[in-house]
């Protein structure tokens, strides 16, 4: 990961990290020292894997990362504009 940072592209979590309790700590400490800057879902359908966005969310806010879960919803925002008009 350092090395991609190096290259400065964008670090991207899915929230389910946030959300599990072998991934949760590690998770939070990647996106509190800025080396996540997207976060997804990994969602592939409603009933095994569904979106969890919100919850990854709530989750960094809750651990006072308010701050990091905007930035990550700009950017993710950022992205998908910019693939829209690609």
């Amino acid at each position: 990961i350092e090395e991609l940072l190096e290259m400065d592209v964008l670090i991207q979590m899915n929230s389910g990290a946030l959300l599990h309790r072998s991934s949760h700590r590690r998770a939070l400490t990647m996106v509190k020292n800025g080396i996540t800057q997207v976060m997804g879902t990994d969602s592939h359908n409603m009933d095994a894997r569904c979106p969890n966005m919100e919850e990854g969310l709530k989750v960094l806010r809750k651990a006072h990362l308010g701050h990091q879960a905007d930035e990550i919803i700009d950017n993710n925002a950022a992205i998908y504009q910019a693939a829209m008009w690609d």
